[in-house]
């Protein structure tokens, strides 16, 4: 690429009409066209780059997206599954659960009669009795 030596393309450009200075100016011109294309060139790339980045960004959001509802749905698979598979287990989680209310509260039933020496039966007994001779 040849350089202008001196003087900018408007200095050039304002004597393009001076047959001293025409080559001068056609040399200039030739440059000063480059430059633009140039310019423009890297614009319009840097434009396309970032296009492109934007265009990379969407398409990696879209798969982000996608995959986290893999995720969800796959773990929705997997609980569903775990819920079919543990029928059997689920039932004697609720019979052992239901045996551990009873023995605490019957653990706590003694405790009470144990220290207060009342019987709660006979108190339960006279209450409802109670109940029925006011009506």
């Amino acid at each position: 690429m040849v350089t202008m030596a001196y003087h900018s393309f408007d200095f050039y450009e304002k004597r393009k009409d001076d047959p001293k200075w025409h080559t001068a100016y056609l040399q200039a011109k030739q440059e000063h066209d480059l430059e633009v294309q140039r310019r423009n060139a890297q614009i319009i790339s840097d434009s396309r780059q970032r296009q492109a980045l934007a265009a990379q960004r969407e398409i990696n959001a879209e798969q982000q997206h996608i995959q986290s509802q893999k995720m969800q749905k796959q773990q929705r698979k997997l609980q569903k599954r775990a819920y079919r598979r543990s029928r059997y287990s689920r039932t004697w989680d609720r019979l052992l659960t239901v045996i551990g209310f009873v023995v605490v509260f019957y653990i706590g039933w003694k405790a009470y009669y144990y220290f207060t020496g009342i019987d709660l039966i006979e108190q339960i007994k006279l209450i409802i009795i109670q109940f029925f001779s006011n009506l």
